[in-house]
């Protein structure tokens, strides 16, 4: 015969309604499914799952609403990462700007420095020249004033 714990359901733990349903059938199945003890227990076997069933709706319930909590701790932490990045975008299109304009720079003063250096490099030459010929013109005075005063010895 199967034991109907007190307070039966709504003060037991699930595992003593489980007992008590599995005894229920037990008893249902060893009377040959007697149409008085299927009256008499059905509605405790139907009772004790309403209230397995309550059960787990409330947890479910308790999850849910931890998931809805999670969900929005979630979201705020998501929108944040995306200001971060948003930022971070703007930081990085700056900096690209910031680059271009220095590499503009710098090819603007390779170029200024070659030509320098082309003007540097003409005037040494035109110094070099210069020199040259003023050697050339000296060797030649010097020349002519040996020849003078050996003509006039």
């Amino acid at each position: 015969m199967a034991i109907l714990p007190p307070n039966y359901p709504t003060e037991c733990t699930d595992g003593e309604i489980s007992q008590a349903i599995n005894g229920f059938y037990q008893e249902i199945f060893v009377t040959g499914a007697n149409p008085n003890k299927v009256l008499q227990l059905g509605p405790l076997i139907q009772i004790g799952l309403n209230e397995l069933q309550k059960r787990a709706t409330h947890q479910l319930k308790d999850v849910s609403a931890l998931n809805v909590e999670q969900t929005r701790k979630l979201t705020e932490e998501v929108n944040k990462l995306t200001a971060i990045t948003k930022d971070a975008t703007e930081a990085a299109r700056i900096n690209q700007q910031s680059a271009r304009r220095m590499t503009s720079i710098a090819t603007w003063l390779t170029g200024v420095s070659i030509i320098l250096a082309m003007i540097a490099t003409f005037l040494a030459y035109e110094t070099t020249m210069t020199d040259k010929r003023w050697q050339q013109q000296e060797i030649q005075l010097l020349q002519d004033i040996r020849l003078n005063t050996t003509n006039v010895r």
